[in-house]
């Protein structure tokens, strides 16, 4: 009976959420220029460029997931409740507008789910960028994964790779 129930419960929850779409906290799903919160680090200057950090949504075997950059520091400072809390609590901002020049940024790269896991790994820095003024930046990434078998079991490991691009021409101008 016990089993029964267990893996009706496991097809009831497969089912709704394959239906459904998640979103991680208040975190934009797909980054928009129109619609996306900026945090404005430039004291509202004219000359700023404003940085995007990248979020997608997707399903994979029936389970949703939100994969999203979210800036936490910016020349050196962390900036005001971002970072991580917990393992599946992290904070952080998915644009920040800046003053235009040489900067340095901190942001981490984060996966959740429908199912109420996931991960993130922070620490990511990008130092002494060039952002130009008026100009439109992406943070984004490229991922692969693999599993390594051993005789104690498995280990599945994501391994990021971040770079930065002009956001209406795709050019890439970190790193370069």
């Amino acid at each position: 009976m016990l089993k029964k129930t267990l893996f009706t419960s496991c097809l009831l929850i497969l089912l709704l959420t394959s239906c459904s779409s998640y979103q991680y906290k208040q975190y934009e799903a797909i980054i928009d220029k129109g619609n996306t919160p900026i945090l404005d680090l430039s004291q509202d200057s004219d000359a700023a460029s404003v940085i995007y950090f990248n979020s997608v949504t997707y399903r994979t075997m029936g389970i949703a997931f939100h994969r999203l950059l979210l800036a936490t520091g910016f020349d050196g400072k962390v900036l005001e409740g971002a970072g991580r809390q917990a393992l599946l609590d992290v904070n952080g901002y998915q644009a920040i507008k800046v003053p235009a020049g040489i900067h340095s940024l901190d942001y981490c790269w984060v996966s959740m789910n429908a199912l109420g896991s996931g991960g993130a790994k922070c620490n990511f820095k990008a130092k002494d960028v060039v952002f130009e003024p008026g100009k439109n930046y992406l943070v984004n990434w490229q991922s692969s994964s693999s599993i390594k078998g051993s005789p104690g079991g498995s280990e599945h490991q994501i391994n990021i790779e971040t770079f930065i691009s002009d956001f209406d021409t795709g050019e890439v101008i970190y790193p370069k």
